[in-house]
């Protein structure tokens, strides 16, 4: 959409997206909570996004703008008209035409509330609340996955956040304005009161979905539905129809039984179920039948993605050919065609770096795609809680004192957020970097306070946090394969 073709139609932001008050500043969210993008506003961009109601076009809000901030008309043209362009970058449609949304999703936004008192911070990046929230309830599991990533560690039962300090930490947040939990595990449902605590979040309104591999009885699939999970997604994984290869991949005999009766007992309750699979060389071939296998139960979303290098239970035998990565793709495909009814999602990961490495970007390329690098979200955006209540910033990181920033046991979620000592993990001194060529680099700060460097990707390539990332143009040569 056109800058020409919006000057004179009434715009408004789209359903899909949110005006949000984040401390002392607006942020503009994205709705989808599996795509977590949000613009951070200033002041001038909050008041002009407020004004569009879908009664007014971008020269109605233009002259408003002259008025309210005392600037020449074309002053406030030219603002309204970069903040459109701003907003509806990168394949965004956040404002849109008024006669494009539904009468029942127009959403108009109070402009004194979204507005703060304005002051100099010294994180502008930065959100000043978490949007996001992960938690692990137990790193308890039923299984014993081959291509498990998370480190799971050792925590007597006795020393996990009792179920009233989880439900003062989901009020917590709640009361904080996060909507949106993300579950890490271990396997929630390995722990017996983990049914209390998904109502408590289906109560305060949270966004989450439960992904498990516990075997889930027609009485908890019941229950399930009646704390209200009826609408929000569950994940089941399930990685072959042939029980011997089920078994082998997650560790457990009789898992394949067991996960069939799980998915039929969630039908059977009208919950809404989603497959996932882990394709390794064990079972990338057994793709389609496995599709066809849920496919058949009734199951219409599927998610396929190919094995990653985990820090904890790595194995190089795990990693999918490229070849064979690229003829499961070519199969979803065909499915999709014959099968329009099944939502089929596959992260082709081997396939995608086997592509990436044949064409060997320039340096000017491979520049480009670090400046568009997805941001960091933790420490930025969310933040996340083991077990035993200890804070830390990345589910793939080791679980040791060095990576964790709080104690919510003894800290509000506040507190930890804006703690010295999760702001010096995010941005760590130059000293940390001494003989690496993050150093001397004059992009060193912007790296850290923008997109982010990514903590986690340095520690699995090379061993250090305190080194570029494989993917940074500056990045030493020789990384292990991480698909």
């Amino acid at each position: 959409m056109s800058l020409s073709e919006t000057k004179s139609e009434f715009l408004i932001i789209s359903p899909e997206w949110e005006l949000r008050r984040n401390g002392t500043r607006a942020i503009l969210l994205d709705r989808d909570p599996h795509k977590p993008g949000y613009l951070i506003l200033d002041q001038p961009r909050t008041l002009i996004l407020s004004l569009f109601n879908g009664n007014r076009s971008a020269i109605d809000v233009a002259t408003m703008i002259a008025y309210l901030l005392d600037v020449p008309v074309i002053q406030a043209d030219q603002l309204v008209n970069d903040t459109i362009k701003w907003v509806n970058k990168d394949g965004n449609l956040c404002l849109m035409p008024r006669n494009a949304v539904r009468d029942r999703d127009v959403v108009t936004y109070s402009t004194e509330a979204l507005l703060g008192q304005s002051h100099s911070l010294e994180h502008p990046r930065r959100l000043e609340v978490p949007i996001s929230l992960n938690i692990t309830l137990t790193h308890r599991c039923q299984t014993c996955c081959r291509y498990c990533y998370a480190e799971r560690r050792h925590i007597e039962v006795a020393d996990e956040l009792p179920l009233s300090l989880w439900l003062e930490t989901i009020d917590q947040a709640a009361d904080l304005g996060i909507d949106r939990v993300g579950l890490l595990g271990g396997d929630e449902l390995a722990r017996p009161d983990a049914l209390d605590i998904f109502r408590r979040l289906v109560e305060r309104g949270f966004w989450f979905f439960v992904s498990t591999k516990c075997h889930i009885s027609h009485d908890t699939a019941a229950r399930l539905a009646d704390i209200g999970l009826g609408e929000r997604r569950i994940q089941i994984s399930i990685d072959a129809p042939i029980p011997e290869v089920a078994d082998f991949l997650v560790g457990s005999v009789g898992f394949l039984d067991r996960v069939v009766d799980s998915l039929k007992n969630l039908l059977d309750c009208g919950l809404a179920v989603r497959a996932k699979a882990v394709l390794t060389p064990y079972n990338a071939r057994l793709a389609p039948r496995l599709i066809q296998f849920l496919y058949d139960m009734g199951i219409r979303e599927i998610q396929l993605i190919d094995y990653g290098r985990s820090h904890y239970f790595h194995g190089d035998d795990l990693f999918v050919d490229p070849a064979d990565s690229a003829w499961v793709a070519e199969q979803v495909d065909k499915i999709r065609a014959e099968q329009p009814d099944v939502e089929i999602i596959y992260g082709a990961q081997a396939r995608d770096a086997a592509r990436s490495t044949r064409m060997q970007p320039s340096m000017e390329e491979r520049c480009e795609t670090w400046l568009r690098r997805s941001r960091c979200s933790g420490g930025a955006s969310s933040m996340s809680i083991a077990p035993d209540g200890l804070v830390f910033l990345c589910e793939q990181i080791p679980q040791i004192p060095e990576h964790f920033v709080g104690d919510v046991r003894r800290q509000t979620i506040i507190e930890v957020w804006n703690s010295d000592h999760l702001l010096n993990y995010i941005y760590p001194e130059r000293e940390h970097f001494i003989g690496s060529p993050c150093y001397d680099c004059d992009q060193f700060n912007d790296c850290h306070r923008g997109n982010g460097h990514c903590f986690r990707d340095a520690l699995f390539a090379y061993g250090s946090r305190y080194l570029p990332p494989p993917l940074c143009p500056k990045a030493l040569l020789g990384a292990p394969r991480l698909y």
